[in-house]
């Protein structure tokens, strides 16, 4: 920028002597003539050139790329929400500038992911200009079409992880007894529940089998019939899902908001 300036500063002092200098044969004349003829053009040209020299000074390198463009990554969050499939689910923030001295001829972009993909669940521009998304699964991208030349670009994408998830695997389940009025009760109990895994768990759709918790942490409820019963679950105070025991002792339920390393309780009651 500095550069482009100082150019354009001797360009206007050579153009002010020339004009200066044919006005006037003498020397010391034409030297304050000429300066007197720059300052003149300067001026003129800078207040008429006023919006274009901000708008060079703001998009300057290093703010925006000398040409072509340039894709940020902003933000990464990674959790496991199985009511998408049973993958990671990632949301990525992109800034992508273009050069405002050499912008490409065209302001499509290409976003490399960073793993096989299952598929995408979400792509917009962050303040709702117009886009278009195209798949390339040859080489690992999405193509983004910039329909509104926007710069800068601000890209939200979200995509599943071909990588499957097994819950047995991520959390560990802890049956623990319900006590009432100094007396273990027989209709309900509690279950501890960790996060053992890497990744927030947004939503975690599991199946749990009470009768392998009966019989490994529960024991006095053996006598009790648990298959074909209906149960409620709580979690903490509020109860989330209304569900049946089947025949087989098979439970299934969701864990919701738990981070890496995080216990929560569930109680679950018969009804």
């Amino acid at each position: 920028m500095i550069i482009i300036i100082g150019l354009f500063i001797i360009i206007i002092i050579i153009l002010a002597y020339v004009i200066a200098h044919n006005l006037s044969k003498n020397i010391i004349d034409s030297i304050f003539a000429s300066l007197t003829v720059a300052i003149v053009l300067l001026t003129i040209v800078l207040v008429w050139q006023t919006n274009f020299i901000q708008e060079l000074t703001y998009y300057d390198v290093p703010n925006y790329p000398y040409q072509g463009y340039e894709i940020i990554t902003t933000e990464t969050v990674n959790y496991i929400d199985t009511r998408e499939g049973n993958s990671v689910i990632y949301e990525v923030d992109y800034l992508v500038k273009y050069s405002k001295l050499n912008p490409p001829k065209s302001y499509d972009v290409s976003i490399f992911l960073p793993m096989d993909t299952m598929k995408f669940i979400y792509v917009e521009e962050s303040r709702g200009i117009e886009i278009n998304s195209v798949r390339d699964r040859q080489n690992n991208t999405i193509i983004v079409q910039n329909k509104d030349y926007a710069n800068p670009f601000l890209l939200h994408i979200i995509y599943a992880s071909e990588n499957a998830i097994y819950p047995k695997y991520i959390i560990k389940e802890i049956p623990l007894p319900y006590v009432k009025n100094n007396s273990v009760a027989n209709d309900s109990y509690f279950v501890r529940i960790e996060n053992n895994g890497a990744y927030f768990i947004q939503n975690l759709e599991i199946h749990s089998n009470v009768t392998e918790w009966i019989n490994d942490n529960l024991t006095y409820l053996k006598n009790v019939s648990w298959t074909n019963q209906t149960i409620l679950i709580y979690d903490e105070d509020l109860p989330i899902k209304k569900t049946i025991i089947d025949d087989n002792g098979i439970v299934n339920w969701e864990i919701n908001l738990l981070n890496p390393g995080e216990q929560k309780t569930y109680y679950f009651r018969k009804i």
